[in-house]
């Protein structure tokens, strides 16, 4: 093998060593930093516009404007999308998680996320995009006020459309 493959090879060893061991560091560190958020029905002075208002800076500071859109439309015809994933290769509008899950159900989703996304064509790459969980990175708080919001999404006029 000529000398200059060796040291490429060499190269992209160590940088793996490095990424190995900071996802390791990084994985312990989330582990043990917070306790994990448990579906909580909320019982508070706030109205839920206020609580809802709150799950609007929960949803921009966890980054979700990032694949479902700032309004939770998802990539609606933009440059976001998920290549063979079987969304038909969109990133889900969450405006309608009111549709498919209760409350609890949706906390426990945030908690969880989803790791894997299916593919539309078995036999092609895995998506690149996955729903991540926020475990033990998202307050019970935070997960309950974003449940709020993106509850207040659901379209007024969507029940007008179903069949």
């Amino acid at each position: 093998m000529p000398s200059y493959l060796t040291r490429i090879l060499s190269f992209l060893t160590r940088r793996a060593l490095l990424v190995i061991i900071a996802v390791l560091v990084l994985g312990v560190w989330g582990v043990t930093r917070r306790g994990v958020p448990v579906a909580v029905e909320i019982v508070s002075a706030e109205p839920a516009a206020s609580i809802a208002e709150r799950g609007r800076e929960v949803y921009v500071r966890y980054g979700c404007t990032m694949c479902h859109g700032p309004e939770g439309n998802g990539d609606e015809g933009e440059l976001r999308s998920n290549p063979n994933s079987e969304t038909e290769e969109h990133i889900p509008a969450v405006i309608y998680v009111a549709e498919s899950y209760t409350k609890p159900e949706l906390q426990e989703y945030l908690y969880k996320g989803a790791p894997q996304v299916g593919k539309l064509d078995p036999d092609g790459l895995q998506p690149p995009y996955t729903m991540p969980g926020w475990g033990e990175g998202m307050t019970a708080e935070d997960s309950a006020a974003l449940v709020e919001y993106l509850w207040s999404l659901y379209p007024e006029d969507a029940a007008d459309f179903q069949f």
